[in-house]
């Protein structure tokens, strides 16, 4: 059997190019990571460890000064992340809003630091651990797949998240340290029963005899999920089923071509859809996907508007349909803030920049906001549409996703889409469609680093 040197030189030869990157490993201090440093010491020139210090246990920092000695002693540097808290998350969520400000600091530090590569000492047991969570939550392929090996997280993408010990058990990574002599830390969270994971992986370890099938499952699992996300791209970027309206942002699809799809492919179509085009983070409910793939197969949305999650469905034609970021409840009091020469990504879609309009007329205002179409603005767009006939007009129904600038009194001073200006507030803007997440991101279900990969499909 192959030794943990052999599992990270193995994975790292297919991961990382040159022996000569710098890479940063997370360090929490105990076993897993500390022979992960030591395994990446062993084969990089630079090795940067990173604590974060989550600041939820009083011992917590004085652990992260340990780590910082233990890691050093490996040869590697090290780095202390404290996290701020300005309220204490919710008991039963406290490992979920943990793990989402420590990637957030993992991620930011290596982005400021151009660090390509960052390493986490996910091991085996976590990953079987991962697949019997997400067996119990009626997960989709996308989540018993486990997790991968190498991932691009959209809020960070120049940085790869990268697990090159998932061939590895706790118990060899334990061995690692006790050979070397390496200290770790021990975390009395790993041991307490409150959390899930600590349970499972306490029931694995009484039955050893599962791990060998449940790791083919998972593998099995992973070849399905390559299959259907291949099959799914082939058919978003062939035959022209898809065309993005990158003015508007908003999708058509050729119905025929996507009711000839298999199920699980549609579906996952029509999610990478909803997901782009709204540029949310919120993902619709299983149930809502179901019925609305069933309506789109059936016919029966040919003659009504279906909502999926923050996206609205909307028939075009006989032949085609509208995937577009519906229109929030509250779109009056939606103000995001926007000044003088400043760009803002709006609303996860729309990348705008405020410019003064002309030398000579000053802004009337120094505080601008942003929020989405009121019906009341759209006697006001007709108007700028009639001046400029070159206007190609969106669907009625998906308006009310699109940007209007308001003054500190809330009156209407650019309608971007329609060329709308209050040549007297004196302000220009630069528009265009920019989501967060790219088409292809959504499609492929890169949604490890967001926590969503209980998506039955």
């Amino acid at each position: 059997m192959a030794s943990c040197m052999e599992h990270f030189r193995r994975s790292v030869a297919k991961l990382v190019p040159s022996r000569d990157a710098a890479v940063a490993v997370a360090v929490s201090g105990g076993s897993d990571s500390v022979a992960l440093t030591y395994l990446a010491r062993q084969v990089f020139q630079r090795v940067v460890g990173i604590t974060v210090d989550h600041r939820l246990r009083p011992e917590s920092s004085q652990e992260a000064v340990k780590t910082g000695s233990i890691v050093t002693g490996i040869g590697a540097e090290h780095h202390v992340i404290p996290l701020e808290w300005p309220a204490r998350p919710d008991p039963g969520k406290v490992q979920l809003a943990a793990r989402q400000k420590r990637y957030e600091a993992l991620f930011r530090f290596c982005r400021e630091k151009k660090i390509r590569y960052l390493m986490t000492a996910h091991h085996m047991d976590d990953q079987l651990g991962t697949f019997l969570t997400r067996l119990s939550m009626g997960s989709s392929i996308d989540g018993l797949a486990g997790m991968k090996e190498a991932i691009a997280w959209y809020q960070s993408p120049e940085t790869r998240l990268l697990r090159p010990l998932l061939h590895c058990t706790k118990k060899s990574l334990r061995e690692v340290c006790t050979e070397n002599h390496l200290d770790w830390v021990e975390d009395p969270s790993n041991a307490s029963d409150v959390y899930k994971r600590n349970r499972i992986n306490k029931a694995l370890a009484i039955h050893s005899e599962l791990r060998a099938g449940l790791g083919s499952l998972v593998e099995t699992c992973s070849l399905a999920r390559d299959v259907l996300q291949k099959k799914a791209l082939h058919a978003m970027s062939s035959n022209g089923m898809v065309h993005v309206d990158q003015l508007y942002g908003y999708a058509k699809v050729s119905w025929p071509q996507y009711c000839h799809l298999d199920r699980p492919v549609a579906k996952r179509v029509l999610l990478a859809l909803s997901h782009y085009t709204s540029g949310q983070d919120a993902m619709p409910h299983y149930l809502a996907l179901s019925r609305a793939h069933q309506m789109l197969t059936e016919g029966k949305a040919k003659a009504t508007n279906m909502t999926l999650g923050m996206s609205i469905l909307v028939p075009a034609d006989e032949v085609t349909f509208i995937v577009s970021r519906s229109k929030p409840p509250n779109s009056s009091a939606d103000l995001t803030p926007i000044v003088l020469g400043e760009t803002i990504l709006w609303d996860k879609r729309f990348e705008i920049t405020l410019s003064q309009l002309e030398p000579h007329t000053p802004p009337t205002s120094k505080q601008f906001y942003v929020r989405h179409m009121l019906t009341v603005d759209w006697e006001l767009a007709r108007k700028g549409i009639r001046k400029v006939r070159t206007v190609a007009l969106p669907p009625e129904m998906i308006r009310g996703g699109l940007p209007v600038i308001v003054n500190e009194d809330r009156k209407v001073v650019l309608i971007p889409h329609f060329k709308v200006i209050e040549r007297s507030a004196g302000v220009a803007c630069k528009l265009k469609f920019a989501p967060q997440k790219s088409l292809e991101y959504c499609l492929l279900g890169c949604y490890e680093m967001e926590g969503k990969c209980n998506m039955p499909l």
